[in-house]
């Protein structure tokens, strides 16, 4: 059976093989390269996954509002919800392309 996690990980690994297009500078404020939107977007994903774990453990000890808490759980699950969504049609697409005929 294919781990489509895998195939998601290969498909991507390849593009970073691929020569870098004229024009695109990664600098840290302005890369517009799909690797750095992917980096961009996973970096904010575990920041909001710690942000409610930190909430959460605070909320345990009695250090925090437990509506903030709550907000931020079901910030973290919204996000997450996206990370899964987006997953799915980076590899619903390699297995488009993969079915093409050459």
């Amino acid at each position: 059976m294919v781990n489509m996690n895998q195939v998601a990980a290969a498909a991507y690994g390849a593009t970073q093989k691929l020569p870098a297009l004229e024009g695109q500078n990664a600098s840290a404020s302005g890369d517009t390269s799909f690797a750095g939107m992917v980096e961009k977007g996973l970096n904010e994903f575990v920041t909001t996954q710690q942000q409610a774990e930190k909430l959460s453990s605070d909320a345990a000890m009695g250090k925090a509002d437990i509506n903030e808490v709550i907000l931020a759980v079901q910030n973290a699950d919204m996000v997450l919800n996206t990370v899964v969504a987006i997953r799915d049609k980076v590899v619903s697409a390699y297995q488009d392309i993969l079915r093409m005929a050459i």
